[in-house]
């Protein structure tokens, strides 16, 4: 594709209350910023973003799922503003920088490299060459930059490029680590609070110690279950085509009722076959014997 990683920088500053977390890189991507622009604009559109703004490109996507209540292990479920800066590095290269402001208060070492492979996914579409895809309704090829079908209209499935399942497998194996490392800590305190329960020599704080350390432990084992099943789907994903159903060949039609053949004509001689082949002659024929 030929992309290049020139810069990696976070910021732990906040924005706003505090509760954002800013965080930019850069790549080298081939082309100009005008052709680049649009294309950005739609691999965008495909992540789930929202365009706000082209000219400079800004974007936003909205919290999903546990995202919303500051709960989930996957920062791409958190709200973010991606602003895409663009400048000139050479006669066919351009520069793009992006700039994510996230929802989170504090980004650790293995959400930040989740953010690069978003970043990666992202130029990997914007620079994906159009490629043939035939539909898999009626057998019509078309580009990969297509949606649908421009003779049945189904939606077209195109090959998307290796950073998406990329994208996918460090997003999911991320989040599946991150609640592990939880639950660990859930259960570390319940085993201290069973190891310093005895000590207590207050009956009532001893209870007090031991509630408190069973509900660590079992909020520790839900998310240690919670995060191997994270892990399991991320690593053995399903199939999400739908089955088409096939498609039925053409059929011809036979006329309703039959043509009568034309009469059959009397075998000719050897002579009359010959002359038959012959062009006919158009000239007029002049008596040499006449002055």
């Amino acid at each position: 594709m030929g992309t290049e990683i020139i810069t990696d920088m976070s910021s732990g500053s906040g924005w706003g209350a505090g509760h954002y977390t800013e965080f930019d890189l850069s790549l080298v991507l081939p082309g100009d910023s005008e052709s680049l622009r649009p294309r950005l604009a739609d691999a965008l559109e495909r992540l789930g973003y929202r365009v706000i703004n082209e000219q400079p490109l800004q974007a936003r996507r909205s919290a999903r799922g546990w995202g919303s209540s500051m709960m989930s292990s996957d920062v791409l479920d958190y709200p973010v503003k991606l602003s895409v800066a663009m400048k000139a590095s050479g006669e066919w290269a351009t520069l793009v920088t992006f700039d994510y402001v996230i929802g989170h208060p504090m980004l650790t070492k293995g959400d930040r490299q989740t953010i690069a492979r978003e970043a990666e996914a992202i130029a990997a579409l914007a620079t994906q060459r159009a490629t043939a895809v035939t539909c898999q309704q009626c057998g019509t090829e078309g580009t990969s930059d297509s949606r649908f079908c421009r003779r049945c209209g189904i939606p077209l499935i195109a090959n998307s490029p290796a950073e998406i399942e990329v994208l996918r497998l460090t997003a999911g194996s991320r989040a599946g680590y991150q609640t592990v490392v939880t639950s660990a800590i859930f259960l570390a305190i319940l085993n201290l609070a069973v190891i310093l329960a005895p000590f207590i020599s207050n009956p009532k704080g001893a209870l007090a110690m031991a509630i408190i350390g069973w509900i660590f432990g079992g909020l520790g084992w839900l998310m240690m279950l919670f995060g191997l099943r994270r892990l399991h789907r991320t690593l053995n994903p399903k199939e999400r085509r739908e089955a088409l159903p096939p498609v039925e060949p053409r059929r011809v039609i036979a006329p309703s009722h039959t043509m009568p053949l034309p009469p059959e004509q009397a075998p000719m001689s050897v002579t009359e076959s010959t002359t038959e082949l012959l062009p006919p002659v158009h000239a007029e024929v002049r008596d040499r014997n006449t002055g």
